[in-house]
């Protein structure tokens, strides 16, 4: 019998099933991508899985190589339990987790450094509105969707901005828009679009998004992410609308 050489991996927990009886199927984000573990025994008092129980945890993970990576230990680096503390703070994490699991399969690449840097942003107590839009403007990167923001995606005149279509690519020029028909937005809407998709950084995550026109932003950016995808809706969506 072939002894399997432990290997050790970063990630952050998305998900956990049960398995059998006392087992689980965890799925992790990492450098690598989206990545699922079997955790064996981890439902047992003294098992050293225990951490992998607890979804948007950053946890060092020890594994051997099979058909399945066999996790065999985990260390916590980040314990998001200090999330779970508040209806606010849950209802933001199922609308992120389910949104995740939508939208990232097994061997997807995986927008990680963003991730945690908004889940510290958050944690941080930076405005949530504004965070989430940030990291949505991260997962289009992450997915390809690209969008113009600094010119209009149809003819590629960068002045008189006055409109976008997400579905066609981004900006609108004055007259591209007149021609396809797509009413001016507001130079609120505009600005925060273009701020969806800036580098996630320090400076950009202590940003405040008006939240009447951020919320506009928001629900345009994630329509269209669920008419690509052919998603019919996000079941957390309502209540995650409501606390922002």
């Amino acid at each position: 019998m072939v002894k399997r050489e432990s290997k050790s991996i970063r990630g952050l927990v998305l998900s956990f099933v049960p398995f059998k009886d006392d087992s689980a199927i965890v799925t992790v984000a990492t450098d690598n991508g989206v990545t699922s573990f079997l955790a064996s025994g981890i439902y047992k008092p003294k098992s050293p899985l225990k951490p992998m129980l607890l979804s948007f945890s950053f946890l060092e993970i020890e594994y051997k190589e099979g058909r399945i990576l066999q996790a065999t230990y985990a260390k916590c680096i980040f314990d998001s339990s200090v999330f779970f503390t508040d209806y606010r703070s849950n209802i933001f994490l199922s609308w992120l987790q389910e949104l995740s699991l939508l939208l990232f399969n097994e061997g997807d690449s995986f927008p990680l450094k963003d991730y945690l840097s908004v889940l510290s942003a958050f944690q941080n107590k930076c405005d949530l509105l504004s965070i989430s839009i940030l990291l949505l403007g991260s997962i289009y990167k992450t997915l390809g969707l690209k969008i113009k923001t600094n010119s209009c995606y149809r003819c590629g005149a960068n002045n008189e901005l006055v409109s976008y279509s997400l579905q066609g690519g981004g900006f609108l020029c004055k007259k591209c828009s007149e021609t396809l028909q797509y009413p001016p937005k507001s130079e609120m809407n505009l600005f925060i679009l273009k701020f969806a998709f800036m580098d996630i950084e320090s400076k950009t995550l202590s940003k405040i998004v008006p939240k009447k026109e951020g919320k506009i932003i928001l629900t345009d950016l994630l329509d269209n992410l669920m008419s690509y995808f052919d998603i019919k809706k996000l079941v957390s969506l309502p209540l995650f609308l409501e606390v922002l």
